[in-house]
């Protein structure tokens, strides 16, 4: 059904109807927009890289690494 078809119709409901049909449309027009999003959010391949999901566990166990050897260290030097 065109606009042209529609505004006619829409011109002859009261007040209070026509809200309820913004409301309406509006509300249509947000869950369409939101589940476009999650589809395409999930269709998104994750990068890899240090800032990204798979380089993080890699930055965190260097880091934990380097941490521990520094404490190996110095646990050794007061042990001589």
């Amino acid at each position: 059904m065109s606009i042209a078809k529609v505004l006619p119709v829409i011109d002859s409901l009261p007040n209070s109807d026509k809200f309820q049909l913004v409301q309406l449309i509006l509300s249509q027009l947000a869950n369409e927009d939101q589940n476009n999003t999650l589809i395409h959010m999930k269709s998104k391949p994750k990068p890899i890289g240090k800032v990204y999901y798979s380089g993080r566990s890699d930055v965190s166990i260097r880091a934990k690494e380097l941490l521990f050897k520094e404490k190996m260290d110095k646990i050794q030097q007061r042990c001589k």
